[in-house]
């Protein structure tokens, strides 16, 4: 029993990641892995039992999980994007939620066939979004305007608010007393709000009091707040009956946008904790599913499906967006995007079963109408939402923008031939000087610390789609490839090699690896290296290659060369590391290279290309 016990464990983590991993391969979103992971493991194979594994602590684990999800997202709400879409959030999560609800409680009851108090928990359930499907949507499409921030908000805000209505609606058919539920209505929703909202800010205060007086060593602080998290959440809970949800994003929120202590560090270990959470959560829900239910699901479901997408959700966005002044573009690609995720299937599993202790007719079939609106609503809008996008103009070209650390007089100048072949530069540097005479180069230049919340606060990460450390201090270079790794990855994060040092002093003088982005060029390009060669006369010359004029050829003419950038076929500009090789050269469509040592006399500044 014990091995079997393993077994399925194993199975849950090895199944999550995995599918994890191959979304991020494909570039779809996770969750479709994550269920199909899990129908194999569970109805197909038999391999996991979610129920017999995990007993009466299956649910319960899995409210917990979904609240850590939500406190997570909370963490990434910032109150300064309320400025532009606060007034379309509040009418989006109250008008729009109402519109969805009423429209989906109408189409359970006629294409379903529900009886109306299911139908309404059924059409409660569905007014949530998935912010763990949103939010890397909106990562691949890079969107324009106010679109982006308002679908983050309100995919993190609307599934407490759902999840509550759902415990509202079920609290209120369960009593069998249509006079009673607006009044039990009512006080659930002020108990629901006063009980999050106070514990949210105590939970948030709490934590900002113990990190900024040190009260907790560094090593304790993700495990300190995460039992923050987990208190007040159960607290909550025991005030008022699923009040957890909301009371947690509330936590996250103000915390994420609190001044007093960093909170970075937790931010980043709750995301990676929230990516085990919800491999495992969505592994074992689906696991769950039996083969039964997944056949019965029929014509009359994909139907509603597809009514929920083509005709709830627009009629949700067109009464939400009255008298506002989203344009019509932004309004259209708010009405193409609602993927369902975590929330619904969580609150649709824990409501299954106790409609099933109460013998419900229909009961069983609330969860696998839930799993086809969730698989539905993501594929549908994953495949449509870039092609939908694009065809409004919203969505941004392929990301161009380069960050340069340094704007010294040679980083100005492989700025201008980076410019010359597409690419956005953005220079960041503390020497005014320096900053000045970028401007006056037509670039954008930022003066200022690498490493300031004024740059991150202004700075719209999608644009760029590497960063270059490219200053004479090597821990400066490796504190901004530290800081930028996490949001652009690591692959794109290059900064200069160290400078030159002996075998005695090297571990002393050199930052630790872990610290560094990937070495740029050659290891024998360093600052200073690279400021002598430019003062000597080298210069950049960008080289379109042809069949008949290849990397070959352009080493024959050029031996001395060194390449530093190439260009390939979709435009992606890539700059060489020491570790390279050359078979990446073949796609190669264009490459910059350094000329010197009297190469550069038929080279004058920015060269016309080859």
């Amino acid at each position: 029993m014990g091995s079997d016990i393993l077994v399925q464990l194993c199975s849950i983590a090895v199944a999550g990641i995995s599918a994890q991993w191959l979304a991020w391969r494909v570039g779809l979103p996770s969750i479709l892995f994550l269920i199909g992971a899990g129908i194999l493991l569970g109805p197909v194979s038999g391999v996991l039992e979610p129920d017999r594994l995990f007993g009466d602590l299956l649910l319960p684990v899995v409210s917990l999980g979904v609240a850590i999800i939500l406190f997570e997202g909370g963490l990434n709400l910032r109150f300064r994007e309320l400025h532009e879409v606060g007034r379309d959030l509040l009418v989006l999560v109250s008008v729009g939620m109402l519109v969805t609800w009423i429209g989906a409680t109408a189409l359970a009851r006629l294409l379903l066939g529900f009886d109306w108090p299911l139908a309404l928990l059924v059409g409660a359930i569905l007014v949530v979004t998935g912010p763990t499907v949103i939010m890397p949507l909106l990562r691949h499409l890079r969107l324009t305007g106010r679109t982006g921030p308002l679908l983050k908000w309100e995919g993190i805000v609307i599934d407490p608010i759902g999840a509550t209505l759902a415990v509202l609606v079920f609290e209120a058919v369960s009593l069998h007393n249509a006079q009673s539920v607006p009044g039990i209505a009512l006080e659930g929703v002020l108990k629901t709000v006063l009980v999050g909202t106070c514990l949210g800010a105590l939970g948030a205060l709490t934590t900002v009091v113990v990190l900024k007086n040190f009260w907790v060593p560094d090593y304790l602080e993700n495990a300190v707040v995460l039992m923050v998290v987990v208190l007040v959440f159960t607290c909550s809970n025991s005030i008022q009956h699923e009040s957890g949800l909301l009371t947690v994003t509330l936590f996250g929120v103000l915390l994420a946008n609190q001044h007093q202590v960093s909170v970075k560090n937790i931010a980043l270990f709750k995301e990676s904790l929230q990516v085990l959470l919800l491999s495992a959560i969505f592994v074992t829900l689906a696991a769950r599913l039996e083969l039964t239910e997944l056949q019965s699901i029929n014509l009359p479901i994909v139907l509603f499906v597809v009514a929920l997408i083509v005709v709830v959700r627009p009629l949700a966005v067109a009464a939400s967006t009255i008298g506002s002044d989203l344009t019509l573009r932004e309004r259209c690609f708010l009405a193409s995007l609602a993927p369902r995720g975590i929330v619904a299937a969580a609150v649709a599993s824990l409501f299954s079963e106790k409609l099933l202790l109460e013998r419900h007719p229909n009961a069983a079939a609330l969860v696998p109408v839930t799993f086809a609106v969730i698989i539905g609503t993501v594929v549908v809008y994953s495949l449509l939402s870039p092609p939908v996008a694009r065809a409004l103009g919203l969505s941004k070209r392929q990301s161009l923008g380069v960050l340069i650390v340094g704007a010294h007089e040679w980083a100005r100048e492989l700025a201008s031939v980076l410019r010359s072949q597409g690419a956005e530069p953005l220079l960041i540097d503390t020497n005014w000087h320096n900053v000045s005479r970028a401007r006056l180069s037509g670039f954008r230049a930022f003066h200022g610390s690498v490493l300031s919340d004024e740059l991150s606060e202004t700075l719209e990460i999608t644009e760029f789609s590497s960063l270059l450390a490219l200053t004479a201090n090597d821990e400066a270079n490796s504190l901004a490839a530290e800081r930028f790794s996490h949001m652009l990855g690591s692959e794109h994060v290059f900064q200069l090699a160290p400078e030159q040092q002996p075998p005695a002093a090297a571990k002393k003088f050199t930052a630790a690896k872990h610290f560094k982005g990937r070495v740029l060029f050659d290891h024998a390009f360093g600052y200073w290296p690279l400021t002598r060669a430019f003062r000597a006369g080298a210069a950049l010359k960008a080289t379109k290659l042809t069949k008949e004029f290849n990397v070959e050829s352009f080493r024959q003419q050029h031996p001395n060369a060194t390449i530093l950038f190439t260009l390939n076929a979709d435009g992606s500009i890539k700059p060489r590391t020491a570790d390279d090789d050359t078979a990446s050269l073949d796609q190669t469509t264009t490459i910059i290279a350094l000329l010197q040592d009297g190469e550069t006399k038929a080279v004058t500044g920015r060269v016309p290309l080859h």
